[in-house]
């Protein structure tokens, strides 16, 4: 093992080393005991008693996932070894775990690799593009084996997990504590889609959230689904330490799945085939999210008590009232999600820095996935780009936790009236004085993530390089506390909103002195990046020979070579001591080593004589001269020396003088390192006693990231703020499209035309059904989802595109805007059309916004107007607001009775022909359109001219047979 890996962990932790994502280094743990010096010289023993075996884990199976389950097994392989083979214990033993879990791909530590071996080797070495060799034993047996440096395990667990979808067993080696350099080897992590921490291919701007479902048994027996069933929701961020947890009716749960938006999913109920069929919003859940079923029995008959250990410790009542306040389904959900957790990973501590946060479902909008596609909310719906979405339109964060509290706040705005409000407020703050934002989103972008910072500790896994991190975000803290306090002086208003934000960002300063006191934060930086510089050169070992020859074997030592402080001299009385000491003992080393210089070298008699140490020779004198070099010399100056390996131009030999020196000073290298190790594991538990006000101080900081953000936002896009009220209304007046318009600004000289929404349902004289109608191109379907945005951005909190904006709370927003037809399920573009409308009518409601378009083109022209007649019937009928674009307004309009016409409210786009030239007039007007343009449009593109000519007599055609009917 490397001397600059060797002082790096064993500065970082006595057993359980992690090296971090930010260091571009090692991410998981492994586990490492130092020997002392004596030890050193002992051979290492590997004996297959050493072995634990690996506790059993949750039985799970697997449909639709590319993921494989988590499933035990006793059976063993070696049949398709010789049945006379016998494994050395560490073949063993991946044989063992590979039986264990055979879905799941074994990376064993051996050494400084991690190796694959057997079936494996074979099946992934192509796969990852390294290189199979194979290792041979006794009677001539070749193993297949493949393996990478540690300090890949990022890259091939980003190929691994992210890429092609599969679970990964770490089998991690430590040395016994007993100074034998016993190796042991043991399972630390057991991985999945949703149970990564801090693995470098993650998302930092978005959450990574494992879900646990809990579902009526039973359910998807019945023959007619009870859509108002209670399923219990619980799903958790490790990365983050934020566990949550929510009740909805089984009518929601695809709402709530697409807020969520979970990386893997986990549910003690499958839905069955016949009721995919019967509910189409199943498919859509499945086809978009990893899927286990867990059929454990384990977590059902577990108290929830048993894992009050994971969370931050409250007295016993407290943490008894808190959950008791759950509901039953939301507690059987949470103890899945917790015993899953548990097993994954194994013997590494757990603990969130908050009690699970209770959700309701009365406080947030629903968004379906299908709105949140057409919608284009995170992604552009053809090409899945996150370029051209809403998101990346409006992103301003200079965070990457700020990042993610967005990203939440689009997929899920809130209905909580007051908490939209309160939102707006902190926006208007940053928006009435810009100089003061500016300086603001400064001192953010130097802010650190420190609620993955602060997990990372609560998980075992965080380092010294984590701890500098966290001691200079929280000097930013204070910085921008002060901003804070010094905008609180301008007036009362402002005081009024900034007051409950500078009470939460309580200083923990003390702790970042003490972090930056202890730690050398030059000496952490240079280890680190000879760290990097290390994992450079072995990752460039691509052959089979590099790997052979490379590769260490089973029981090589662990040894310590170099040394390179990480903390301050002064940390500690008893460390200082121990500094003065080796300086004095250093001085002698370098004493000696120009009494040698100056002997051997600067007369001329030799090139080199160098004080070394080699694992093998122990500490030795290194002499390198020339063939004619005066090698008598040596033991002329130095009697007392013994040579023990030499050829015609170098010498090895051992001079007692260097061994009791060098002893001496691995000795003391041993104890500082060791005393360093109680120094950092004191700062780590103070920062985990510190952990329920960092992450509240995290949740401040993440909150003014994103309403400072939109405050800029506001500024370049000129937008206003909203009035929202407990209404039905919705009154927009020179409304824009925010995405449009961006990109018309980017790439055009053209302006986007606003358009004005008036819609009440309290109003006599005003209509909540709106039918727009108009030419292809006119902009029927940009208004319609222009209006949807506003509203959306509206309950973020965020400041709107329009001159004036007036829209009362909205539950959901629905959409059916464009389809295309669903072959693999083998649904026409009709039948995907009605499913998505009657979803719709199924949910609106008089708080819902629905935005529909073109609904009945997928079929015959009357049979389409019927559909679409109806279904404008059926959402009249609920009270909601509803944009209905469509070309059959004529026939709608005729087939309405009074009644029916004095509550919808027609509107139209127009185009107007100028000799070779097509102009669309965007802009709405009340009416009717007559003429939808197709044969103008289809000029405009190119529309070969006799078959236009052959279009335009047919049009007239069929106009005049209408006229004689």
């Amino acid at each position: 093992m490397s001397m600059v890996r060797s002082n790096l962990l064993a500065l970082t932790r006595s057993k359980v080393v992690s090296i971090t994502r930010h260091n571009g280094s090692i991410n998981f743990p492994f586990f490492i005991h130092f020997p002392t010096p004596t030890a050193l010289l002992k051979t290492i023993r590997h004996a297959s008693s050493s072995n634990k075996t690996p506790r059993e884990p949750t039985k799970i199976t697997l449909s639709l996932s590319k993921m494989g389950p988590l499933k035990p097994s006793n059976t063993s392989n070696q049949d398709t070894l010789s049945p006379r083979v016998v494994l050395t214990p560490l073949m063993k033993y991946v044989r063992e775990t590979m039986d264990m879990y055979p879905e799941y791909v074994t990376l064993t530590q051996v050494g400084s690799f991690y190796e694959l071996y057997f079936e494996q080797a074979t099946k992934y070495a192509p796969l990852l593009n390294m290189q199979l060799t194979s290792k041979k034993f006794k009677d001539g047996v070749k193993i297949p084996f493949t393996g990478f440096p540690m300090g890949a395990l990022p890259r091939y667990l980003r190929l691994l997990v992210g890429e092609l979808g599969q679970g990964v067993v770490i089998v991690d080696q430590e040395l016994s504590g007993d100074g034998l350099g016993e190796v042991r080897r043991r399972i630390s992590r057991i991985i999945s889609p949703g149970t990564l921490i801090d693995e470098e291919f993650m998302d930092s701007q978005a959450n990574n959230y494992l879900l646990s479902l809990e579902i009526p048994s039973k359910l998807f027996e019945r023959a007619v689904l009870d859509m108002d069933a209670a399923i219990g929701l619980a799903w958790v961020d490790l990365s983050v330490g934020l566990v949550k947890v929510q009740e909805v009716k089984l009518n929601e749960l695809v709402s709530a799945i697409n807020r969520v938006k979970p990386v893997e999913i986990i549910a003690n109920e499958e839905f069955p085939v016949e009721q995919r069929e019967k509910w189409d919003e199943l498919n859509t859940i499945r086809e978009k999210f990893f899927w286990r079923v867990d059929e454990s029995v384990n977590s059902k008959h577990q108290m929830i008590s048993n894992y009050f250990h994971m969370f931050p410790r409250h007295e016993l009542v407290q943490l008894d009232t808190h959950f008791k306040s759950l509901a039953q389904k939301e507690l059987a959900a949470l103890r899945s999600l917790l015993n899953y957790v548990q097993d994954h990973l194994p013997g590494s501590p757990i603990q969130f820095t908050a009690l699970p946060e209770k959700e309701h479902s009365s406080e947030i909008m629903e968004i379906d996935p299908r709105t949140s596609e057409a919608l284009e909310l995170l992604k552009t719906y053809k090409h899945q780009y996150v370029k051209g979405s809403l998101i990346s339109t409006i992103r301003r964060t200079v965070t990457d936790a700020g990042s993610r509290l967005l990203n939440q706040w689009i997929s899920g705005p809130s209905t909580n009236l007051q908490e939209i409000q309160r939102r707006q407020d902190m926006v208007g703050v940053f928006y009435d004085d810009h100089l003061f934002n500016q300086s603001m989103r400064k001192t953010l972008g130097k802010v650190h993530d420190i609620s993955r910072i602060v997990q990372r500790f609560s998980l075992g896994r965080g380092t010294p390089l984590d701890l500098i991190m966290l001691a200079r975000a929280i000097e930013k803290v204070d910085e921008v506390k002060e901003l804070l306090v010094e905008r609180m002086k301008d007036d009362r208003s402002t005081k009024k909103v900034l007051k409950p934000v500078v009470e939460l960002l309580v200083s923990q300063r003390d702790l970042s002195l003490e972090i930056l006191r202890d730690l050398d934060e030059d000496a952490l930086m240079k280890v680190i990046q000879q760290e990097k510089d290390l994992i450079a050169k072995e990752t460039k070992i691509t052959t089979a020979t590099d790997l052979n020859s490379t590769a260490v074997t089973e029981n090589e030592p662990v040894q310590i070579i170099d040394f390179g402080a990480i903390v301050t001299s002064n940390a500690s009385p008893s460390l200082s001591i121990l500094h003065e000491e080796i300086n004095a003992l250093l001085s002698e080393k370098f004493k000696l080593s120009d009494r040698l210089h100056e002997s051997l070298v600067s007369t001329g008699s030799l090139k080199e004589a160098s004080l070394k140490f080699a694992p093998n020779l122990m500490y030795q004198v290194y002499f390198r001269g020339t063939k004619t070099s005066n090698f008598d010399m040596i033991q002329h100056h130095f009697p007392e020396i013994s040579f023990t390996q030499q050829n015609q131009t170098t010498r090895w030999a051992t001079l007692p003088e260097w061994t009791k020196l060098g002893s001496k000073i691995d000795a003391l290298k041993y104890r500082i390192q060791r005393e360093e190790q109680e120094i950092i594991k004191l700062l780590r538990r103070k920062v985990i006693e510190h952990s329920i006000q960092l992450r509240q101080i995290s949740k401040v900081i993440d909150e003014i990231d994103v309403t400072s953000s939109l405050a800029i936002l506001a500024k370049e896009k000129n937008l206003i703020k909203p009035i929202l009220d407990s209404s039905t209304e919705l009154e927009i007046r020179g409304g824009r499209h925010l995405v449009v318009e961006s990109h018309l600004s980017q790439t055009t000289l053209r302006k986007f035309t606003p358009n004005d929404t008036i819609m009440s349902q309290e109003s006599a004289s005003l209509s909540n059904i709106h039918i727009i109608t108009g030419p292809n191109m006119g902009g029927k379907s940009t208004y319609l989802r222009q209006v949807a945005l506003i509203v959306l951005l509206s309950h973020i909190g965020s400041y709107v595109p329009a001159n004036y904006a007036k829209i009362g709370i909205t539950d959901k927003i629905l959409t059916r805007v464009g389809s295309a037809d669903d072959l693999s399920s083998g649904q026409s573009t009709f039948m995907v059309e009605m499913l998505e409308t009657g979803y719709i009518l199924r949910k609106f409601g008089e708080r819902s916004l629905a935005i529909l378009d073109e609904v009945g083109r997928g079929t015959g022209v009357p049979e389409g107007i019927a559909v679409a007649f109806a279904t404008i019937e059926g959402l009249r009928n609920r009270k909601g607001r509803c944009l209905f674009a469509t070309h059959f307004g004529v026939e709608i309009k005729e087939l309405m009775d009074e009644e029916q016409l004095s509550s919808v409210c027609f509107k139209k786009t127009g185009l107007r022909v100028l000799e070779d030239k097509v102009i669309f007039e965007h802009r709405l007007k009340d009416g009717v359109s007559l003429n939808s343009g197709a044969l103008d449009v289809a000029k405009l593109a190119g529309f070969p001219s006799d078959s236009l000519l052959v279009a335009q007599r047919t049009l007239k055609r069929i106009e005049n047979s209408s006229l004689k009917k």
